[in-house]
C-alpha cells in the first residue's frame, strides 16, 4: 500500500504499513465512547423504515402501541409510542473505514484533523437556546404567550435532559486521536522533482520520428 504526497517542488512517494486490527478495535471503541448520543420519543402512525434503521446507529429502539387512533383521509390509524438512541460517530471513524478498506488519500485529513469537541457540546448549546427562549416567554405579559410554543419548548428541554444524561459519560476523540495515528507507518521509498515530471510530459506530448 502506497501513499503520495505532494509539495511545492516534489511528489514524495510513501509505503504504507498499517495496524488493521488495533485499527478496527479504536473505530468500535470510538463508536462506542465518543458517538453524540440523541434521544427521541415522541408519537407517530408509522414505524421508523428499515433503511433508516439499517443506514444509522440506532439503538434502544421501542415501537409500542398507545391505545390512541388517528383519523386520516377515512382511514383509522394506530399510534404509536417511538423512541430510540441515535449515535453520531465523529468524522474520524469514517477515516479510519477508508484506511482499513485501502484508501491512503485520507491521510492527510487525519493529520490535519481537528474535529476535538465533547458529544456533551451540541446538547449544552442547545439547552442555553431553549432557556433563554423560555425566559423570553415568562417575560411577556401572560396573554402574549402562545402556549403552544411554552409547552413545545418545555418538550425540547426534557429531550435534551434525557441527551446530557447519555451524554454526560462520553469522551472526546481527542482521547484516542493519538493511538490511531501510531497505527500508520510511513517509510519514504522514492522521491521526485516536479520540474522532472512536467519535463516529462512535455517529452510525451511532444511529436518524435524516429530515423531511418
Amino acid at each position: 500500500m502506497f501513499y503520495i504526497k505532494e509539495t511545492n517542488n516534489e511528489v514524495i512517494k510513501y509505503e504504507v504499513e498499517l495496524d488493521i486490527e488495533r485499527l478496527k478495535s479504536l473505530k468500535d471503541e470510538i463508536i462506542e465512547k465518543c458517538s453524540e448520543i440523541s434521544h427521541y420519543c415522541y408519537e407517530s402512525d408509522y414505524e421508523l423504515t428499515h433503511d433508516f434503521l439499517q443506514n444509522h446507529d440506532i439503538r434502544n429502539y421501542h415501537f409500542t402501541e398507545t391505545g390512541k387512533k388517528k383519523d386520516y383521509f377515512e382511514e383509522i390509524r394506530d399510534i404509536y409510542k417511538i423512541e430510540y438512541d441515535k449515535y453520531e460517530h465523529p468524522l474520524i471513524v469514517d477515516y479510519i473505514d477508508s484506511l482499513i478498506n485501502g484508501d491512503t488519500s485520507v491521510i492527510p485529513s487525519l493529520k490535519s484533523y481537528s474535529s476535538f469537541t465533547h458529544p456533551l457540546g451540541a446538547a449544552r448549546e442547545s439547552e442555553k437556546a431553549v432557556k433563554s427562549t423560555l425566559i423570553n416567554y415568562l417575560n411577556k405579559p401572560l396573554e402574549e404567550i402562545k402556549i403552544e410554543s411554552l409547552t413545545q419548548s418545555i418538550h425540547t428541554l426534557s429531550c435534551l435532559k434525557e441527551d446530557i444524561i447519555k451524554n454526560k459519560n462520553q469522551k472526546s476523540v481527542a482521547v484516542y486521536y493519538d493511538d490511531v495515528m501510531e497505527c500508520i507507518k510511513l517509510k519514504e521509498v522514492d522521491r521526485i522533482d516536479k520540474d522532472a515530471i512536467k519535463r516529462v510530459k512535455e517529452f510525451q506530448g511532444t511529436s518524435y520520428t524516429k530515423k531511418k
